[in-house]
């Protein structure tokens, strides 16, 4: 759904601040993951992760668990799910060699909701994103993460994300219509030369049948 942040409020997923009015995509799911059902139990946590795309702008990402952690992403969207925290809510319980226990069941569980259910609701988000008439302008390629800009211990997102995306028509074309991103040209006009002639070289580009977006 589309949500407005009132000035100074917490944002799309929880979090975000003082500041003007802003909009947000917000888009979640339930995971059918056989291998997250097998931990609920053990976990007594919700298969669940909610995200927030800002809108009109791009905004530094935060990891929520129901309530802000002060944990940066550096994502372009702010992320919520049932992750296991450490006490002090200040990290989330994640896989090194030395754990066992509990301990380890929950960085399994933090981990499988990383690699497997946020990459699938990111991806989706993506794809309402350009698919909703207006929200596209709107959005654009703001909420797409840049990988040298990424948290390093949050980049496991990055490669399930990238393999989704790459199976889905995601981009949309100045026709309006939705390519894959293998079919697509990005139409980049750097200097001031190329932006002076940058519609004559768009009807170039669309009478070569290349799908400019």
């Amino acid at each position: 759904d589309i949500a407005t942040e009132a000035p100074g409020g917490s944002g799309g997923a929880g979090g975000g601040g003082a500041g003007p009015a802003r909009r947000w995509l917000r888009c979640g799911r339930f995971s059918e993951d056989p291998r997250v059902l097998a931990l609920v139990n053990r976990c007594t946590s919700v298969p669940l992760v909610a995200l927030a795309l800002p809108l009109g702008g791009a905004a530094e990402g935060c990891m929520f668990a129901s309530l802000p952690l002060p944990i940066s992403t550096r994502l372009p969207v702010h992320v919520n799910a049932c992750f296991r925290l450490h006490d002090n809510r200040r990290a989330i319980w994640r896989l090194t060699p030395d754990l066992d226990g509990e301990h380890r069941l929950w960085a399994e569980w933090n981990e499988l909701l990383l690699t497997a259910l946020v990459p699938q609701v990111y991806a989706e988000a993506l794809r309402c994103l350009a698919a909703t008439p207006g929200l596209a302008a709107d959005g654009g390629h703001c909420a797409w993460p840049h990988g040298a800009d990424v948290e390093r211990q949050y980049a496991a997102i990055l490669d399930p994300l990238v393999a989704l995306l790459a199976e889905m028509p995601v981009l949309p074309t100045l026709g309006g219509d939705l390519v894959l991103p293998s079919e697509a040209v990005f139409f980049s006009t750097p200097t001031r030369a190329l932006q002076a002639c940058r519609e004559q070289l768009l009807q170039l580009c669309a009478a070569a049948g290349w799908r400019v977006v």
